[in-house]
């Protein structure tokens, strides 16, 4: 998500161009940076982050004393996450590493770079997961009664779903940049809402078609976070949805369910785009986006 003065071409600017930042004890920038353009427009940017510290030591072996020692290292490596960056779908693939630059740590990181590259002068990105909806869907249908929705989006870019059709032209009426919405069951009843069914005809094989979305919101109790939701979902917010199960309380997030693939370890990055771009053109099937 782009905020701001931030576009497309600022983004690219900012990975191939990239500036350094400062987190405790390490720093943090973008390496081996490819960039595959068709024609004029930009295809993919693959790079990996990179944290490293300024002054590390290593341990070294000296052969003629027998014994090891540690020596000085400038700007030690610790860990590099590769990613693809797909301007296409406004979309990020990344990898995860646990303990040094997991999923936190990079989305924080790769904004405070966009960011900096900008002296943060209206000037700010975020990374929000797209949900995996079969496992989000799986979750919210096994409450029993659902008791608190909660939800914050912002205009997509550069794609939209009907399933938040309505949402989208609200908030473009009202000039929004953000909403925000909360919704909590006024008795153990629950809180009428479509969200289980809104979410089930998403995953049904074919995808959500736009007469499923256009019967479901019409018949909802003509709120806004029922689509809000699905905008969440589709990587565009965060929500979470709060029932009960029994008498369990269960919280599920629309980041929790975050899709994810395996690739092979010896890839290219162009290997590397294909198999993520098959992933978001799925996606943008399944869920009937359209772009603008």
């Amino acid at each position: 998500m782009k905020f701001g003065e931030i576009d497309e071409e600022k983004v690219e600017a900012a990975i191939l161009k990239p500036v350094t930042v400062v987190h405790g004890n390490f720093e943090y920038t973008f390496t081996d940076i490819v960039i595959e353009k068709d024609a004029a427009k930009t295809e993919y940017i693959y790079a990996k982050l990179a944290k490293y510290t300024p002054e590390g030591t290593v341990d070294i072996v000296e052969p003629k004393e027998h014994r090891a020692k540690e020596t000085d290292v400038p700007n030690l490596q610790v860990a590099t996450s590769e990613f693809v960056y797909l301007p296409q779908f406004s979309g990020i693939a990344y990898q995860n590493i646990w303990n040094k630059l997991g999923k936190d740590l990079f989305e924080k990181v790769f904004a405070e770079l966009v960011a900096e590259k900008y002296q943060s002068f209206f000037a700010k990105t975020s990374i929000q997961p797209i949900s995996d909806l079969r496992s989000f869907v799986k979750k919210v249908v096994d409450m029993d009664h659902i008791m608190k929705i909660k939800a914050k989006v912002v205009p997509p870019n550069p794609l939209f779903g009907p399933a938040w059709r309505s949402l989208r032209e609200y908030i473009k009426k009202r000039n929004i940049g953000e909403l925000k919405a909360e919704e909590r069951a006024a008795d153990s009843s629950g809180v009428k809402t479509n969200i289980p069914a809104l979410a089930q005809a998403s995953t049904k094989d074919g995808g959500l078609t736009e007469g499923d979305v256009e019967s479901l919101i019409t018949s909802a109790q003509g709120g806004i976070v029922d689509p809000a939701v699905l905008m969440a979902a589709d990587g565009y917010g965060v929500a979470t949805v709060e029932g009960m199960r029994g008498k369990s309380r269960v919280v599920v997030k629309t980041s929790e369910s975050q899709m994810q693939f395996l690739i092979e370890g010896d890839h290219t990055p162009e290997e590397l785009f294909v198999r993520a771009r098959n992933v978001l053109v799925k996606i943008n099937d399944d869920r009937y986006l359209d772009h603008q």
